[in-house]
């Protein structure tokens, strides 16, 4: 008894070295010590000798079927290899046993929240922490719960209180980082996958969720070497095959991401998430056939499977079948990413609007809202007094849209409304078809009034051209739709061309080159930039909010598109229902911009007459 006292304390001192030592000698003196195998059990587990770990603890439960602490550590065992219903039925027998033992209430409620069960996987977790304030894990797997059930803010404060129990923890960092991903923090998000690192690399499936939260904040190439370390460790481990797909995917490394789900699916056969990926990455090589495939075997699979109706919704805007893709484009409100503002207030389903107010609010980015506010002049048709509520760049410039009676910022206050729509919805709920696209253009305008320092653009001779290179860089698809400014080079070489930066991200600090006049200074607003736009001759842009806010305007905008462009581009076409003013360049192969800038050079060379 002596020796496993000591053994106990040299486990809780971290000295496990001397732990196994002791726990060695506690089992040679007495072979039948369930209590001492359920504890060398512990000690393996801990070293990822899973197997091992199942063979003492096996051994502790054949000496006594009731030792509650080896059904808990049965329990991790099986969770450990992804047995998970065994694994609840394990931490279940164990509470039957000890009602009231935090570790298995907490072990529980993270396998039921692996499995879903949401509900109940709180409940156990919020017992276990009230049972247990010092138990670092029962915080951290409640505020893991949270996480998921889309409760962020609590979730933080259970991991941060399970932080600053356990500040060597991984596990629970790991699960911050994801957190601040997921809020949009992505320098929070990456210190804490750093320091996260340094614990991760002979565990698999940390590593695994390293890859994730690096891929989240478009750190693509360390998400990589995270998914091949977890797949170093365990090649069977097939949600890293699954991850590795989606960044080669997001790389453009198409044939690379389609074997790594083909891998995946190996190991779990019928698998709705890795059949929705896979789909995803059919897509973006062209292979719409083979995508809606996926999308349709995963929802076969999963019914109610969000991102697979997501994605297929996708694929059918992109082939052009607005009416079934914007009713799969719904479901973006089943995924995690997406968060319905004012769910408070009545959804707008096509009720009549006569003598009623509605709001319409942004969602997304700034593209999105300047496309689709061409909705409002319909909703006025109807007799609809429309409020619109959006990001404070855009108010200036959208108080010009037909059919809008009132544009608030975000975080002011609102009027009373009678109905609200997220503006993304409005093409499903009049039912959109090519045919039917609102595409009277002009339908927003600039200022009367240039701003001050914008400078006078009728006295210049030459062909006058606004150009922007890059997109907004916590864009998920960023690193595919932007261009390196120094592909623009044989733009400016142009004789009779000057060209005009439009662009007022980071990116603007590229610009190094005295033959491009920076607009930057004077774009304080949207507003701002349709009046710069309006005193240029062209806009050339990569798929950004400035070409959007072209086409709105009705001015000539070459738009250069990657290989899978955006939805809302189509395919196999070099013109847009939705803008008649843009002229679309897209790229013949993956990331290859400078085969696009090489005929967009020889066509300005033409149209300027040099």
């Amino acid at each position: 008894m002596e020796t496993l006292r000591q053994a106990a304390a040299a486990h809780m001192k971290g000295d496990l070295r001397a732990a196994l030592t002791l726990l060695g000698q506690a089992i040679e003196e007495n072979p039948d010590d369930g209590d001492a195998w359920q504890m060398l059990a512990v000690l393996h587990f801990e070293a990822a000798d899973i197997a091992e770990a199942e063979r003492c603890n096996a051994r502790a439960l054949s000496l006594d079927p009731d030792n509650g602490a080896a059904l808990n550590t049965e329990g991790n065992i099986l969770k450990a290899r992804g047995r998970l219903e065994d694994a609840v039925k394990s931490y279940e027998r164990t509470l039957q046993l000890a009602p009231n033992l935090p570790q298995a209430l907490t072990n529980l409620g993270d396998a039921l929240r692996r499995l879903g069960r949401l509900d109940a996987a709180l409940e156990h977790c919020r017992k276990a922490a009230m049972l247990a304030p010092d138990l670092a894990a029962a915080h951290g797997n409640l505020g893991a719960v949270l996480f998921d059930r889309g409760d962020w803010k609590a979730a933080g404060g259970s991991l941060k209180a399970a932080l600053a129990l356990a500040p060597e923890d991984t596990s629970i960092r790991i699960n911050l980082a994801r957190l601040e991903a997921r809020r949009g923090d992505a320098g929070s998000a990456r210190d804490h996958a750093r320091l996260a690192q340094n614990g991760v690399t002979s565990n698999a499936e940390q590593c695994n969720s390293l890859a994730s939260v690096f891929y989240d904040i478009g750190d693509l190439e360390t998400a990589k070497e995270m998914a091949n370390l977890a797949l170093g460790q365990n090649p069977d481990l097939a949600d890293a095959h699954n991850n590795l797909g989606n960044i080669l995917t997001r790389l453009g490394m198409l044939e690379a991401a389609i074997a790594e789900f083909g891998l995946a699916l190996g190991k779990s056969p019928g698998n709705p998430d890795y059949l929705a990926n896979l789909g995803g990455a059919h897509q973006a090589a062209g292979d719409l056939a083979a995508a809606n495939f996926c999308f349709d075997d995963a929802i076969k699979a999963d019914a109610a499977h969000a991102d697979a109706h997501w994605n297929r919704g996708l694929a059918q805007l992109l082939s052009g079948d607005l009416a079934t893709g914007f009713a799969d484009y719904e479901w973006r409100w089943r995924l995690p990413e997406f968060r319905r503002r004012h769910s408070g207030l009545a959804a707008w389903t096509g009720e009549d609007l006569a003598g009623r107010t509605i709001l319409i609010h942004s969602e997304q980015g700034f593209g999105d809202t300047i496309q689709f506010i061409r909705y409002a002049a319909l909703l006025a048709e109807r007799g609809a007094t429309v409020i619109l509520e959006t990001h404070p760049p855009l108010v200036r410039l959208m108080r010009s849209a037909p059919g809008v009676d009132l544009v608030v910022a975000r975080g002011a206050a609102l009027p009373q409304v009678d109905f609200e729509a997220p503006i993304l919805s409005l093409p499903h709920l009049f039912a959109t078809t090519l045919d039917t696209i609102p595409a009277q253009i002009p339908y927003l305008y600039p200022p009367r009034e240039a701003p001050a320092g914008l400078g006078n653009f009728d006295i210049e001779t030459n062909t006058k051209i606004g150009i922007v290179w890059a997109g907004r860089p916590s864009h998920k698809n960023d690193s595919n739709r932007s261009c390196p400014l120094s592909q623009f080079q044989p733009l400016g070489q142009i004789a009779t061309v000057r060209l005009f930066s439009l662009q007022v991200s980071d990116a603007g600090s590229d610009m190094t080159d005295s033959i491009i006049t920076d607009l930057a200074p004077v774009l304080e607003d949207f507003a701002a930039t349709a009046a710069a736009i309006a005193g240029l001759d062209l806009i050339i842009s990569v798929d950004t909010a400035v070409a959007h806010l072209a086409g709105a305007l009705g001015k000539e905008c070459w738009l250069l598109l990657p290989f899978a462009p955006d939805w809302r581009w189509l395919l196999n076409r070099n013109d847009s229902p939705w803008y008649p003013s843009l002229r679309l360049f897209r790229q013949d192969r993956p990331s290859d911009w400078t085969g696009v800038l090489a005929r967009v050079a020889d066509d300005l060379a033409r149209r300027a007459g040099s």
